[in-house]
């Protein structure tokens, strides 16, 4: 399977040569087809009424299918072909035979690549975790026969794309997260002739939400996977839209050190072109610190609550193949 994935691959993109920081600090195109038999092993159960077009997914939809769903009385209008006669002669009132259709479910995938996701002091980098999730939801949908689409997006570009069904729409999302996956700072003069939708009237994470809520079809999956920095009331009616219509789910990825910061040490962080130092032998410090990370996960995981949407935490340390087994089947 893999062998195959790949040459599709090579045959649709250009190849990309593996790093040393990757799968660390980047991810390669190959490490995330790679991810395909884990993605297939996965499974969310769906809630809403699906696409009208024919694929693997079992609708909530009435009528005529594959699926046999009940039996109940006849009413006028029905079909008489499916009337169900044992039924009907054993109760002696007319009762018809009902079917559940299969159906296509779009999932559309949101990774955010901001800059705040290209950090990481144990395991892989925030970016690169998100990568994996979204990879494995991507081939999950693909075995289903669901159109995948999405969107990545960074501090100033969004790459976005209406779901499709085939291999080709994954691999079109794999190689664009693949593409953006090194660190602005390792890599400024690609990161500069990136091209796409620039970012300029909004904040980003409010300006992707809004456009992936135009994308959006009654019955998607969604998939929301951030650090949730920039939450604001704009962003959270964007995601509030979305889920009138949609199954969402929200995948907050953090670091370990963004939830805790050890005491009595001095801690010396860079994006490329600033530093700062950050000294934990303040008990004061350090709790308020604490307190803020903890006030932003709660209110991210507390909307999503509110609004019946399936909320997941995933540390860079976590198997991300894990967390989604263990959480998408609740």
């Amino acid at each position: 399977m893999a062998a195959q994935l790949s040459s599709d691959a090579a045959k649709l993109f250009r190849p990309q040569p593996s790093t040393a920081g990757d799968g660390l600090v980047s991810s390669s195109l190959p490490s995330l087809i790679g991810l395909s038999a884990q993605g297939s092993r996965l499974s969310v159960p769906q809630r809403h009424v699906k696409a009208q077009q024919s694929g693997q997914r079992l609708s909530r939809l009435k009528g005529r299918g594959m699926e046999f769903d009940e039996v109940r009385p006849y009413i006028p209008g029905d079909d008489v072909r499916y009337l169900d006669w044992r039924v009907t002669a054993r109760t002696g009132k007319a009762h018809t035979k009902l079917f559940r259709e299969e159906r296509e479910r779009p999932i559309l995938v949101s990774v955010d690549y901001r800059s705040t996701m290209f950090f990481a002091t144990k395991g892989v980098f925030k970016s690169v975790q998100a990568a994996r999730l979204a990879a494995m939801l991507a081939w999950m949908g693909n075995r289903d026969g669901d159109r995948v689409g999405g969107q990545v997006f960074t501090d100033q570009m969004l790459h976005d794309y209406k779901p499709q069904k085939g291999r080709h729409s994954v691999l079109r999302l794999l190689n664009d997260l693949a593409e953006h996956s090194t660190p602005p700072w390792l890599d400024q003069q690609n990161h500069q002739n990136k091209t796409g939708e620039i970012i300029s009237d909004s904040p980003p994470l409010q300006h992707a939400y809004s456009r992936l809520a135009r994308h959006a079809r009654p019955g998607s999956m969604i998939v929301l996977i951030s650090d949730f920095r920039e939450w604001d009331t704009a962003t959270r009616l964007q995601v509030t839209r979305m889920a009138r219509h949609s199954d969402v789910i929200m995948i907050f990825v953090y670091d370990p050190l963004e939830a805790n910061l050890p005491a009595n040490r001095r801690f010396r962080f860079t994006d490329g072109k600033r530093q700062a130092v950050v000294d934990t032998h303040s008990d004061h410090s350090v709790q308020q610190y604490k307190q803020h990370f903890f006030n932003r996960k709660k209110n991210v995981e507390q909307f999503a609550r509110s609004n019946r949407l399936q909320f997941l935490s995933c540390l860079t340390t976590d198997n991300p193949y894990t967390v989604l087994l263990s959480n998408l089947s609740r």
